[in-house]
């Protein structure tokens, strides 16, 4: 197995957005400080954290069952995470990295 994700660490930023996961086990909160936190849903305590954004996290959603989120900030860039822990999600099927072929 892989390292363990990171602690989660506490932020005293706006909160720019709040989104339940689908299956209702987690909730994602963008903040303006560029993360964005993994919190269980039944206790609200933090289990992960999203950090990799270089300005204010303004969006926040869910994919359908609830395996990656992906995090939007000011700066127009756009992150996908790993559920519930908040690494890199693994690749999308059929291999690639996610980017279009040249023709």
């Amino acid at each position: 197995p892989g390292a363990p994700p990171p602690p989660p660490r506490r932020s005293h930023e706006q909160i720019g957005d709040i989104k339940w996961a689908p299956d209702g086990l987690h909730v994602a909160a963008a903040s303006s400080d560029g993360t964005v936190s993994v919190l269980d849903g039944a206790t609200l305590k933090a289990v992960g954290s999203c950090r990799g954004h270089s300005s204010a996290v303004r969006h926040v959603d869910w994919s359908e069952d609830s395996a990656v989120l992906q995090s939007a900030s000011a700066d127009h860039e756009l992150l996908f995470w790993a559920m519930p822990g908040g690494g890199p999600p693994p690749p999308p099927p059929g291999g690639g990295g996610g980017r279009p072929e040249s023709p």
